[in-house]
């Protein structure tokens, strides 16, 4: 007995939906639960009219109590319960259909019978027309593809049609009895012949696959459908079967496989992780990559494994995609090493209609801190790493709206110092380096941590104070406080250390002033433009005033 989930892996939706025999479920009652399309059309009923009504509604009306008797006595002793019947189809017409019946339990424990049907109403008046037609169905059998056959009750067979024949290139004299059997590959042969005995035996029809040898030696996949014939009186009198060529869907079937063996070992190579999980965030598969970073699934989960939670956080993109069946692309972070990884998520339904989530994931740890960098280097001056005049103005951008904001003062200053060329000229330019950047440093500890220091390049500096006071003339004292701070710690004497070519150290001592202006602001009265040329104005100043002293710009100054 098989669990009816087990039946339903055999029997996936596609190939219940696709099946040219009819397919149905019944529970215990005889109530339909499940009928494909082929079913519906065998009794001429929409799958809505079945569903959840009695199958005795298809057989005559004498025939019911039986039918539901037999039907649930299969289900409680076993046995078999097969074989032909005579239905009523919807519109009134009889016809004769033949089943075969297997007990299957479902999830929720209850025993269901499946019962596969064929319409053979038209084959049955085929064999009864054989027994008083021989040559005409020859004639038909003749011109045919199918490679047909027929045995009698001692199981020999006495007939095979002209394809057959020629299929195998030997003469009917040769095939009859078991002759046919020469033709079976061995590695088939054992298997063929139980086949065909046990349903000989048991009246049943069969189908199986074998490899026959065709008249040039090579072996082709035949698929062999053998069926029990009764005369016109219902007396046994043997089999009749056919075969088709099945070679080519063989061959396609093997190229799937193997398709499938390269795309697994394609999966297990590629620099990415790949893995498929369940909606219970286990995971089903997992390529070599995920395993080697992330350790073997062995029934975990995916949130444990990957992201070190102890459960699943239903805010996460895959959650989301197993509720929207949309993808989704996310950057998550491995607990175990840190590494980044960019994540996209895909909806995914495998043979079974389980739905699934793919998960593709790609390192880009350098690749962010690459851009980290290359953000860095785009917004910073190389020399200082002060930021550059580009976020400067991005932040006093950003200073004059909070500014409107809170009706706070904001001060620009703009710093030159005023004895750089001397030391360039008389110890070089890396000596100037070394210069320019303990002044960066000294002016940064003279401001708090919300403000900006930059470096607009050579020897000129700028800060930004945010968020004084609201009235202008004791934010002018603070700033003028914060410049008066930073023109006395940039005058405090300088010891550089230099080393050329392996030689020892040695230190240059340097007196270095600054000219400061500086520029008051409050909401968006200026631009920022204008407020850096007004501090610039101011810096100007504070040169022509005998340099190392701080300059205020005032409005009535022109730009």
């Amino acid at each position: 007995m098989l669990p009816l989930s087990a039946a339903y892996a055999i029997q996936p939706d596609q190939i219940l939906l696709d099946a040219p025999i009819g397919i149905a479920v019944f529970d215990f009652d005889g109530r339909f639960e499940v009928v494909n399309p082929s079913y519906c059309a065998i009794y001429g009923y929409s799958e809505e009219e079945l569903l959840g009504n009695y199958v005795t509604m298809i057989f005559p009306a004498e025939q019911q109590q039986r039918v539901l008797s037999l039907h649930q006595k299969f289900l409680t002793e076993g046995g078999v319960l097969g074989g032909e019947w005579q239905v009523v189809r919807k519109d009134g017409a009889i016809r004769q259909v033949l089943t075969n019946s297997a007990c299957v339990v479902g999830r929720d424990g209850k025993k269901r019978r499946l019962v596969y049907v064929t319409d053979i109403t038209e084959r049955k008046a085929a064999e009864d027309a054989l027994m008083q037609q021989k040559e005409i169905y020859r004639a038909v059998a003749d011109n045919g593809h199918a490679l047909i056959w027929m045995a009698g009750v001692d199981k020999a067979c006495f007939y095979f049609n002209q394809p057959w024949l020629t299929f195998t290139g030997r003469t009917e004299a040769q095939e009859v009895g078991n002759g046919w059997t020469e033709g079976v590959h061995p590695d088939d042969f054992q298997a063929c012949l139980d086949t065909y005995v046990a349903a000989f035996e048991r009246r049943e029809a069969f189908t199986m696959e074998y490899r026959l040898r065709r008249h040039d030696g090579a072996y082709r996949w035949i698929i062999d459908e053998g069926k029990p014939r009764y005369d016109s009186s219902g007396v046994f009198v043997g089999y009749v079967g056919h075969c088709l060529d099945i070679h080519e869907r063989k061959e396609a079937e093997e190229k799937i496989r193997r398709e499938r063996r390269q795309l697994y070992a394609i999966l297990e190579e590629l620099p990415v992780f790949v893995y498929l999980q369940a909606s219970d965030y286990s995971v089903r598969f997992a390529n070599r990559y995920f395993r080697e970073r992330f350790g073997h699934p062995n029934g975990e989960f995916c949130y444990q494994l990957m992201w070190q939670r102890d459960r699943p956080c239903e805010n996460c993109p895959t959650f989301k995609v197993f509720k929207t069946q949309k993808p989704e692309h996310w950057e998550a972070k491995n607990h175990r090493d840190g590494r980044v990884y960019q994540v996209y998520d895909y909806p995914f339904i495998d043979e079974d209609g389980e739905n699934l989530v793919l998960e593709l994931g790609i390192d880009v740890t350098e690749r962010k801190h690459a851009d980290e960098v290359i953000n860095h280097l785009a917004h910073h001056d190389p020399l200082t790493q002060l930021p550059n005049r580009r976020l400067f103005n991005d932040r006093l951008t950003q200073a004059i709206a909070a500014s409107h904001r809170s009706h706070h003062y904001g001060a620009l200053m703009f710093l030159d110092l005023d004895n750089l060329k001397q030391l360039n000229d008389s110890d070089g330019h890396e000596v100037g380096d070394l210069l320019l950047i303990e002044v960066a440093t000294r002016i940064k500890n003279c401001v708090r941590a919300v403000d900006t220091v930059a470096r607009f390049g050579g020897d000129e500096f700028a800060v930004l104070i945010n968020e004084l006071v609201t009235d202008k003339a004791e934010s002018t004292v603070q700033a003028r406080n914060v410049a008066e701070k930073i023109r006395l710690a940039v005058a405090e004497p300088y010891y550089l250390k230099v080393q050329h070519n392996g030689e020892a150290a040695t230190t240059v001592s340097h007196w270095c002033t600054v000219s400061i202006g500086i520029a008051m602001f409050v909401s968006n009265e200026a631009r920022p433009d204008d407020i850096i040329n007004s501090a610039d104005i101011a810096m100007y100043k504070a040169k022509k005033a005998g340099r190392n002293n701080i300059q205020i710009y005032e409005p009535s100054e022109p730009l």
